[in-house]
């Protein structure tokens, strides 16, 4: 059974304490500012609205990797180089992979 008379934080506490953590530690003053003060939502929103938006950045820029399939043609290109020079005509296969470099835009 709780004891009735333990001291609870006033609301001018708990917001000093939630700015506080935002300017210094900001990840954790909005988990603290979600979870313990009052404040409307929109105001919470918008002070989380960083975070949300690093994460969407995050997620378009991990979908427009994957959907990129012309990115990985310099890594194909370097690969390619390599091998060419376990080859003994060598300056035929590194023709060969700078022009499938080119013939596939």
């Amino acid at each position: 059974m709780p004891n009735q008379n333990q001291p609870t934080a006033s609301n001018d506490t708990k917001t000093l304490v939630t700015v506080l953590l935002l300017i210094f530690l900001y990840p954790i003053g909005v988990i603290v500012m979600m979870l313990w003060t009052t404040w409307k939502l929109w105001v919470k929103i918008l002070v989380a609205s960083p975070i949300i938006l690093a994460i969407l950045a995050f997620v378009f820029l991990m979908v427009l990797a994957a959907l990129n399939p012309s990115g990985n043609e310099g890594v194909q290109r370097a690969q390619c180089m390599n091998s060419c020079l376990k080859d003994k005509d060598n300056t035929t296969c590194i023709k060969l992979c700078s022009n499938a470099g080119t013939n596939s835009k």
